[in-house]
């Protein structure tokens, strides 16, 4: 049996880094490691690569996508540990905020899938995990725009 190639987006921190973790653990598992300014530091090998794209940019995520499949010949999952959490008041929340907010959490997933569903169709298998904060579903008075945009994505989960 062929081990399953697991890409998982925002390797290098927070859920993305604790997912990793777990992850290298499995032997049965290829890793395929995003990250887009902060380095992982988990060594490369066979099994194990990393990849250095910003989300928000269209080929930029083709090419990731097309490097994970060129090096690994499938992508069985994709898990989604990157976003962003800008937090300020509406009233002291600027667009160029509010837009990265978007961009990261909801065009970013977007993106993704507009590039991996084509190749998990051709393998007749594919998983694709989005996950979002509980913010999604309580709020906090300052983080807003992140729950706006979290709810979005789970939204979005629905009809990809």
């Amino acid at each position: 049996m062929s081990k399953k190639v697991v890409l998982i987006l925002g390797a290098s921190g927070g859920i993305g880094k604790a997912l990793t973790q777990e992850f290298i653990k499995d032997a049965s598992i290829q890793l395929a490691l995003h990250y887009h300014t902060n380095q992982i530091n988990t060594p490369e090998g066979d099994a194990l690569k990393k990849y250095q794209a910003n989300l928000c940019v269209e080929n930029e995520v083709q090419s990731l996508i097309n490097k994970v499949k060129q090096d690994f010949g499938r992508i069985d999952s994709v898990i989604n540990g990157a976003g962003v959490s800008l937090s300020g008041m509406s009233w002291k929340t600027d667009a160029d905020q509010w837009q990265q907010t978007l961009n990261v959490n909801l065009t970013a997933p977007f993106l993704v899938t507009k590039f991996v569903l084509p190749i998990m169709r051709a393998q007749n298998f594919g998983r694709i995990i989005y996950m979002s904060s509980i913010v999604a579903q309580t709020g906090v008075r300052t983080l807003w725009p992140y729950k706006n945009n979290c709810q979005g994505g789970r939204q979005q989960k629905h009809y990809c």
